[in-house]
């Protein structure tokens, strides 16, 4: 076997276990925000999950859904689409409200948290946001 190719197998092998082998426990603020925006939504409606950033995306979708279960138990999961952004529930909220925007840097399902948030994020912003379609008079 190549020596070269030997050490960079060995280098890469490397790598990844320095990448995750600290996993650290981070809370994540997270925002559910109905795409259609009901009067009852504020930034009373943040919810903080306490994770590993060694779980993947996919993870954190199920423990949202289950904090949310009234409102994202029917959905599927292709249809939670969980967004990273770093921001206020209120400018979230008022951006959605007027602009109809949808802010954040979509989060694949197989990725690891660490992936977007190798540290613990500023505490007081959110960190996760979803919107979502109403299915019934859910609200």
């Amino acid at each position: 076997m190549n020596s070269r190719y030997l050490f960079g197998l060995i280098l890469f092998a490397f790598s990844i276990i320095s990448v995750s082998a600290d996993p650290k426990i981070i809370g994540l603020n997270c925002l559910v925000i109905p795409r259609k925006l009901h009067p009852s939504f504020s930034n009373q409606s943040v919810i903080t999950i306490e994770i590993s950033n060694d779980k993947n995306v996919s993870f954190l979708k199920d423990r949202i859904r289950d904090e949310w279960a009234n409102l994202l138990g029917s959905h599927l999961p292709y249809e939670i689409v969980l967004r990273k952004i770093e921001d206020t529930s209120n400018n979230l909220l008022s951006a959605y409200n007027f602009e109809g925007k949808e802010e954040g840097i979509e989060m694949s399902p197989v990725n690891p948290i660490y992936h977007y948030f190798p540290n613990q994020p500023y505490k007081k912003d959110v960190h996760v946001v979803l919107y979502f379609d109403v299915k019934h008079d859910e609200l």
